[in-house]
């Protein structure tokens, strides 16, 4: 099992401490070349290597310790999906009409991306009341047409019956996929 950290400030040089206090072997890179890693990369250990981004993605696992906004600039360096966990999706629904949709979906997972949110909504009939809404989910964007980022090997939509057949007639097309493994809610209210 090889590993990568990709991204060399704060974050990836304490994950890298990480790995060199238990000796093992850890890949580092960023948008700087290597030799400008070199002498922290040593400082922490002679466990941690600087390479280049290329060498980075061909690792088994790979750490990304960049900003959220640099995700998918990542994401597009790795050309080879192959080797990498594919994710294989089946979903169905069946209305009590009998109508049918299926979808199938097949991809290699990518990089995901972490996000939270929080919103504080005030009622229209009690301002002083309010609630406060946090969310936190990860992202794994498998198509975009916007950024140029495809790693679906297999896409279908079967529509049958009177409630879904006439939504889905073979015109549309497919801009964005994205898998949200991960999805959390929590809602909380004032004690008054």
């Amino acid at each position: 099992m090889s590993y990568s950290i990709i991204g060399f400030g704060a974050v990836g040089q304490a994950l890298a401490r990480a790995f060199a206090r238990k000796n093992i072997d850890v890949t580092v890179a960023s948008r700087r070349p290597p030799e400008m890693l070199m002498q922290q990369a040593q400082a922490i250990g002679p466990t941690v290597v600087p390479r280049t981004l290329q060498d980075a993605i061909a690792s088994d696992t790979i750490f990304l310790a960049v900003p959220f906004w640099e995700h998918r600039e990542v994401a597009k360096q790795i050309t080879a999906w192959h080797g990498k966990t594919i994710i294989d999706e089946t979903w169905l629904a069946k209305a009590d009409d009998g109508s049918v949709l299926e979808v199938q979906l097949q991809f290699a997972r990518g990089v995901p991306a972490r996000g939270k949110v929080e919103a504080k909504l005030h009622s229209a009939s009690k301002p002083d009341f309010y609630r406060i809404y946090k969310f936190e989910q990860v992202a794994d964007v498998a198509r975009s047409t916007a950024t140029v980022i495809d790693r679906v090997s297999k896409f279908s939509i079967k529509a049958t019956g009177p409630r879904f057949a006439p939504l889905f007639n073979g015109s549309e097309q497919l801009i964005s996929i994205t898998s949200v493994p991960s999805y959390s809610r929590s809602i909380y209210v004032p004690v008054m």
